[in-house]
């Protein structure tokens, strides 16, 4: 979707946080989303808008991992997402899926059998073969300052303290949401992150990039 409109950042009683995308993505919430959104409203008035499903379908409800602060959820549609989006302050990119801590130490144990050299400290990470940073993009073009996991694709496009934040741990999420309160910061992030689209993943761009490369290869082969 090629947006038109921009964010503007100013302070607020209440900062909206949030999250748009396939509800699947809901459940990465837990253990740290959660906890990290619960600490955060102890001390900031915050509310977490939840943009998902189909226009057509209002039945889901989330219930797994789902923190126990103030939610608003509206479901996804193309005549009005961009205006959704843009009451949010601060956008989240879950993507992935919690390991056990008896499961890690499960795989480390079978890795150190087979002679795989590994620390007690690795990160094991789960995700989909397929994951993307489609949903950070959207936020990007928008101007709203992202917080991201650690998706591999994620590093590509946010640069720690620049165009956004990147966080694993539930200390990590508190951490950013923390330094993401500040106006100052959100705007000062949110104009590097679009400037960066623009550069990088603007959608004309690269259009007109395989056009010209098509057009190319049929002059050539005439």
């Amino acid at each position: 979707i090629q947006f038109n409109k921009i964010k503007k950042h100013t302070d607020k009683e209440e900062l909206v946080i949030g999250y748009h995308g396939n509800n699947a993505h809901l459940k990465s919430f837990i253990p740290n989303i959660n906890w990290a959104l619960e600490e955060f409203s102890k001390n900031n008035k915050i509310k977490l808008k939840i943009i998902t499903g189909d226009h057509n379908d209002c039945s889901y409800k989330w219930t797994f991992g789902r923190p126990n602060i103030k939610i608003e959820q509206v479901n996804w549609k193309i005549w009005s997402i961009e205006d959704e989006l843009l009451e949010c302050d601060i956008g989240l990119v879950p993507n992935v899926s919690n390991i056990l801590e008896k499961h890690r130490k499960y795989i480390l144990k079978y890795l150190d059998s087979n002679n795989i050299f590994g620390y007690d400290s690795d990160y094991i990470l789960r995700f989909k073969n397929k994951s993307n940073f489609g949903r950070a993009l959207v936020f990007m073009q928008l101007g709203i300052p992202i917080i991201a996991d650690f998706t591999p694709c994620h590093f590509e496009a946010i640069k720690m303290d620049e165009t956004g934040y990147l966080a694993l741990s539930k200390e990590g999420w508190l951490d950013c949401l923390n330094k993401l309160k500040d106006t100052k910061t959100r705007k000062r992030l949110s104009e590097n992150a679009l400037k960066k689209f623009e550069l990088e993943f603007n959608i004309k761009t690269h259009a007109t990039k395989v056009y010209n490369e098509i057009e190319l290869i049929s002059k050539s082969s005439k």
